[in-house]
């Protein structure tokens, strides 16, 4: 199964930088605004009245874009975007850290391996050559069976755990991914259409500008 398509960096790292979009998103209406309300105030005595007319319609459609629109996009992204993102890369870094307790577990699982097998070569060896096992060498011996079913045990149940919940979030990925992305991609349509829409009021004001002269 693969693992590399989804891991804790790519989440991590998605979740900053959906983070930095919304702000920047946040100081860009706002610079914008700023920027209107600087022409507005210099346009105020303009001796040309449809360049005032301009200014205060620049003004007034960014004052929107910073009061009204930029609350619901915030609210929005947070709900839809920022939220499940949190959810899902929280998921990603707790089975990263489950994967961390399973290579421990194996790592233990394995030496007992190697011990057991080190003990039962000894034990054997002594055998053939015909002499009693020392009673205290049977006991490490037993001692370390148990570590090994042990260890065998919790490996075994740690890594059927991790492999299941692996399988559960790489097959589920899209399920969690699309709605977020979904709305991300409607977020910059309904940019775009609000900058057409800017746009086309403030290139009207202009064309009958160009018209007077």
């Amino acid at each position: 199964m693969e693992w590399n398509g989804i891991n804790s960096d790519m989440s991590n790292s998605m979740r900053v930088r959906v983070a930095k979009f919304v702000a920047d998103m946040k100081s860009l209406l706002s610079s914008s605004y700023s920027v209107s309300e600087e022409f507005k105030q210099c346009y105020e005595r303009s001796p040309v009245p449809v360049m005032i007319t301009i200014a205060l319609k620049f003004e007034r459609i960014h004052l929107s874009a910073k009061n009204d629109k930029l609350p619901i996009f915030e609210r929005e992204f947070d709900t839809h975007v920022l939220k499940p993102l949190m959810v899902w890369s929280e998921a990603i870094n707790k089975a990263k850290a489950r994967l961390e307790l399973r290579e421990q577990s194996r790592q233990k699982y394995d030496h007992y391996v190697r011990k057991l097998a080190q003990l039962k070569d000894e034990h054997d060896a002594s055998v053939r050559k015909g002499k009693t096992p020392n009673p205290k060498d049977v006991d490490r011996l037993k001692r370390n069976e148990l570590k090994y079913e042990e260890s065998k045990r919790s490996y075994e149940v740690t890594n059927d755990q991790v492999m299941a919940e692996m399988k559960q979030m790489w097959e589920t990925r899209f399920t969690t991914l699309d709605p977020i992305y979904t709305k991300v991609c409607s977020n910059s349509k309904e940019r775009e259409r609000g900058h057409k829409h800017t746009t086309r009021h403030l290139t009207i004001s202009c064309v009958r500008l160009g018209n007077m002269h």
